[in-house]
């Protein structure tokens, strides 16, 4: 009799730990030595997506200093939604060089402002071109940028993330040509 009751009660144990439903991600430990020991914290990673649409700010400025033979144009500012951070303000200067169909990023910085009021820092991981489509007349660019901290809970932040970047500024009548960055990536904090 107890060796049935033991095997019900470990059959009840398995049946109730498989059937765990549990959506969040799976939590991971630091292993940046450069970060202070934090023994206790516990960093997640987060997955996230959205859109910005960005516009030419003529009152803030945002620089990240440009390398020689290249120039910055911006800053872009607006707004958009992104999972995990909600309504996003954000702002971004590129150095760029032309090229024979377009522009060539060199460096890029920018600055997502979440819901809370917290920054977060980023630049482009890479150079990347910013391509004129001879049909649409957009300029279309692809990019990788990385998450290099920021303020508050994203103080020590790391994470990527890939950019697409669609800007009308060529068949926008003046002064309302529209950046629309889609973004998908993540990020540890």
């Amino acid at each position: 009799m107890k060796l049935k009751l033991l095997l019900i009660a470990s059959a009840a144990l398995v049946i109730t730990s498989c059937s765990k439903n549990n959506d969040e991600l799976p939590i991971l430990k630091s292993t940046d030595s450069g970060e202070q020991s934090q023994t206790a914290e516990r960093k997640r990673l987060r997955l996230f997506v959205g859109q910005l649409t960005l516009q030419p700010d003529t009152v803030n400025q945002f620089s990240c200093g440009c390398a020689p033979g290249f120039f910055a144009i911006g800053p872009f500012s607006g707004t958009g939604a992104i999972t995990n951070f909600g309504y996003t303000v954000a702002i971004t200067t590129p150095c760029v060089a032309n090229i024979p169909n377009g522009l060539h990023a060199d460096t890029q910085c920018l600055k997502f402002t979440d819901v809370n009021g917290e920054d977060l820092y980023m630049e482009a991981a890479a150079p990347y071109d910013n391509v004129v489509d001879t049909t649409t007349f957009l300029i279309v660019g692809k990019g990788v940028f990385k998450i290099t901290g920021g303020t508050g809970k994203y103080l020590n932040a790391r994470g990527r993330y890939r950019a697409l970047v669609v800007n009308n500024q060529l068949i926008a009548p003046p002064g309302t040509a529209t950046v629309v960055t889609t973004i998908k990536g993540f990020i540890i904090y």
